[in-house]
């Protein structure tokens, strides 16, 4: 009867771990449902990400690049850009006049998405990627490197969370990949797209 019952108390957990959030930015934005899967020669990365707790001055923005890490390995996945409701005005602006934006990515200097810090609406989104699949990723960390603008004579902080460690493809997937993910794509709420010319995304 015992066995029975921590039985039953594990299967209880198993949803409660595969919703596990991580945390990136010193707490203010959340990550679950990371998963991670191989088709072919493609590996598949696909998270929820949550800044619904992102404390961020109106005028200054956000740049998040998730990476996978390997040893001195790295590979960088599409970036996004989250800016305040002032700054977003001047980045439409400044699109409208066709000159360059003032965001400053020392990683990728064009983000693939942006997104407006509006708590009026939304502030969450599914993030998916497909990229070629390299061997040294087998046993890589999912990263997440988040780079403040640098605004208003601050200085542009940087900081760098783990939000997968030893991903261990391809012996082991992570539940809730969602299987039919075959192309590269991102999948957003409340999204304003960037230049998307040279990329091969989905919406």
């Amino acid at each position: 009867m015992k066995r029975k019952t921590f039985c039953s108390v594990l299967l209880l957990l198993l949803p409660l771990l595969t919703l596990c959030s991580q945390e990136a930015y010193m707490g203010q934005i959340q990550i679950t449902r990371r998963s991670f899967s191989l088709s072919g020669s493609q590996l598949h990365i696909q998270m929820e990400v949550n800044y619904e707790g992102l404390q961020m001055p109106s005028d200054e923005s956000l740049t998040l690049t998730p990476f996978l890490l390997a040893g001195e390995q790295s590979f960088d996945l599409p970036s996004i850009l989250i800016n305040g409701a002032e700054k977003q005005k001047v980045y439409e602006r400044t699109r409208v006049l066709g000159g360059a934006s003032d965001a400053r990515n020392g990683r990728n200097s064009t983000p693939s998405v942006v997104l407006k810090n509006d708590r009026k609406a939304s502030r969450r989104f599914t993030y998916k990627v497909t990229v070629p699949f390299r061997e040294w990723m087998a046993q890589a960390d999912l990263m997440l490197h988040t780079e403040e603008c640098g605004c208003n004579g601050r200085e542009a902080a940087t900081y760098d969370d783990r939000i997968a460690s030893g991903i261990l493809l391809p012996e082991v997937e992570v539940p809730g990949l969602e299987k039919s993910v075959d192309v590269r794509c991102l999948s957003w709420v409340n999204f304003i797209p960037a230049s998307l010319e040279s990329a091969d995304y989905r919406l």
